[in-house]
């Protein structure tokens, strides 16, 4: 990009290239909360504009964080962009690899709810390594959302590199990796969980945040006219997604 796209790109999300760059400004996505401009490039994946960001006098912003708790590297891992995630951990952000959201969500486990695998092992050179059994507030792992989004590719990274006795752990909700790949509809994954667990009894591990339903009974469609479970967690918004910038709750959300 050149400067003066650069400037447009700024003027179109509320900043002033002329003004603070520090700044936090009011999100023109969201009213709700206020973001920096080093944010929402990092965010964007616009390396250009972080460059010029920083060269400008808003260096200090690359560990600044939005309104909601979350810093720009851990924005730039969730929407995939490893390419600003070097920069930032190369300009002053080195600190923020393992630094989480207010729901204990950390770059480490961004990455492998988005089945990220360039991105989870390069996290794993950096002092993001420590963070492959980290688990969110609700209780899951790294390991457990790979597995709970169908990214067998990233689980069995995981279960390679230290993650192995997460195969059984559960979350607050009792949710386990296999139960998870079951209300999915997963099968590959399944079928890997299954091998990997060497008893047939990991396969029966209840999961009582949908009614002590079991994953043979998670995998199962409905029958016809059944009362609905009123429990059943909402599925975790996705990458790209059109909703309102929330801190991640567990299982992923928008950033």
């Amino acid at each position: 990009m050149n400067p003066g796209e650069i400037d447009a790109w700024l003027k179109k999300r509320g900043f002033d290239p002329a003004g603070n760059l520090c700044e936090a400004v009011v999100c023109k996505r969201d009213s709700s909360f206020t973001t920096t401009a080093m944010y929402e490039a990092s965010r964007a994946g616009c390396l250009d504009v972080c460059k010029h960001l920083a060269a400008h006098g808003a260096a200090a912003t690359v560990t600044k964080r939005s309104s909601l708790g979350t810093t720009p590297f851990l924005a730039a891992c969730h929407r995939g962009h490893q390419h600003v995630a070097r920069w930032l951990h190369e300009n002053g952000a080195a600190g923020d690899v393992r630094v989480p959201d207010p729901n204990g969500c950390t770059p480490m486990y961004v990455a492998a709810f988005e089945g990220d695998l360039p991105l989870v092992r390069w996290l794993a050179t950096t002092a993001a390594a420590a963070d492959v059994r980290t688990p969110t507030r609700d209780g899951t792992t790294p390991l457990l959302a790979a597995c709970q989004e169908g990214h067998l590719a990233v689980a069995q990274w995981l279960h390679s590199e230290g993650a192995e006795e997460d195969l059984k752990v559960p979350n607050s909700e009792e949710e386990t990796p296999m139960t998870a790949a079951c209300r999915g509809e997963h099968l590959l994954v399944m079928q890997w969980l299954f091998e990997v667990s060497g008893s047939r009894e990991f396969v029966i591990v209840p999961s009582t945040v949908h009614e002590g339903s079991t994953p043979r009974h998670a995998a199962a469609p409905a029958t016809p006219g059944a009362k609905k479970n009123s429990g059943k967690a909402a599925p975790p918004p996705r990458k790209g997604a059109s909703l309102r910038e929330t801190p991640m709750k567990g299982r992923g959300s928008k950033l």
